[in-house]
């Protein structure tokens, strides 16, 4: 039986008020997807709906387009896929790897509020998760690429405050992050800087431009 749009939108705001802070995909008990809800200091609640479905309608309450927002990460990181997603200037959601599916379509990827990760750390080869209220999550993806997940996702954020937003204290933000800097760069990192030189570049002949024109 499917949920009216006003219990929906009660559900979504109850997991808000409890402290939303991930979304993990996972199966049921009789092999379906259905996302597991993660919550601050409370236990997590089963959601029998696929994750992208939960994740879109997440979206919805913060009256965003899922599509426009990714669209809005990659050209902001300037990657194809694995971006954050910015529901609100203080709820970037981070992507990582949490299964290996099994069906073609089931997905892997689950997402945690920026705000709501302690650190990444590493345990015997397995990388992991570690949330400010304890709570642990196992990933498939490799530390480099863990922190650099967090690295997009405060690139991410610090856009919105440069450009769109005026938030404030965003180097704090990325002085909470300093564990996940002084890393070996991956190809993304390297992606990401080229992209900001070239960006830079363009705004200094702009610059130039208007100043000899004055």
């Amino acid at each position: 039986m499917k949920l009216m749009k006003k219990d929906l939108k009660a559900r979504y705001l109850e997991w808000l008020e409890k402290g939303l802070e991930g979304l993990v995909p996972i199966y049921d008990q009789y092999g379906r997807n259905a996302t597991l809800v993660i919550l601050a200091n409370n236990p997590p609640i089963e959601d029998p709906r696929r994750l992208d479905t939960v994740l879109k309608g997440l979206a919805n309450l913060y009256q965003k387009d899922l599509d426009l927002i990714k669209k809005k990460a990659r050209d902001i990181t300037g990657q194809r896929t694995m971006n954050p997603l910015p529901l609100s200037p203080v709820g970037i959601l981070v992507p990582f790897r949490m299964r290996k599916p099994i069906g073609r379509n089931d997905g892997a990827l689950g997402y945690f509020f920026d705000h709501a990760i302690e650190e990444i750390a590493e345990d015997g080869g397995q990388v992991e998760i570690v949330l400010k209220d304890g709570q642990t999550f196992s990933v498939m993806d490799s530390i480099n690429a863990a922190r650099h997940r967090i690295r997009c996702a405060c690139q991410v954020k610090d856009h919105f405050n440069l450009y769109e937003i005026g938030m404030q204290n965003s180097y704090e933000f990325c002085m909470e992050w300093k564990q996940f800097y002084n890393q070996p760069a991956t190809r993304g990192d390297i992606a990401m800087v080229l992209r900001d030189l070239k960006t830079l570049t363009y705004i200094a002949s702009k610059l130039g431009k208007n100043i000899k024109t004055e």
